[in-house]
């Protein structure tokens, strides 16, 4: 049975057993780190360091020259509720198509039966598997992100401060 292990670690508990609670945090996923382990946050950037130009040359290899809307299909097998059924990105990437951008599907090892299956379903792109570095480099070169778990969604922020916003 789950349990917190101290006082420190309720509030994050609770916020992922209990839904009315949870709605009421208004605490983001650093602070309530910061707070299990007793450290002071000051609202410090983190901080990612850059990719480097091999990673950036393979992006560009991967990805279209413009309009490239990176799709993170998965979430791997820690969250499986994240997952959107296959037809829901079927939807998305025909939409995308329709307004003329490019979406390439992102993901790692436990996506790769989805990707080739939207692949076949869609004519869109994949990125397939990649290392960490190459992963990030083609999040830098998407002009938008869709995710529903938090690595790509912090690779994008990071990229979006650094960078500024997609034209």
């Amino acid at each position: 049975m789950p349990y917190p292990v101290d006082k420190a670690a309720w509030h994050k508990f609770a916020t992922g057993i209990d839904n009315p609670y949870s709605r009421r945090n208004r605490q983001n996923y650093v602070e309530e780190i910061f707070d299990i382990t007793g450290l002071p946050f000051r609202r410090d950037e983190y901080w990612l360091r850059g990719t480097t130009v091999t990673a950036r040359e393979r992006a560009a290899q991967l990805l279209p020259k413009d309009s490239a809307i990176g799709l993170n299909i998965g979430a791997g097998r820690r969250w499986p509720s994240r997952i959107w059924p296959a037809e829901y990105w079927i939807e998305l990437i025909n939409l995308l198509k329709a307004h003329g951008l490019q979406p390439v599907l992102l993901g790692g090892p436990e996506e790769v039966e989805i990707a080739a299956r939207l692949v076949e379903a869609t004519g869109c792109l994949a990125s397939g598997v990649q290392p960490l570095e190459t992963f990030y480099a083609i999040i830098e070169g998407c002009q938008c992100i869709v995710s529903a778990v938090t690595m790509a969604m912090h690779l994008g922020d990071r990229c979006a401060h650094a960078f500024g916003p997609a034209e």
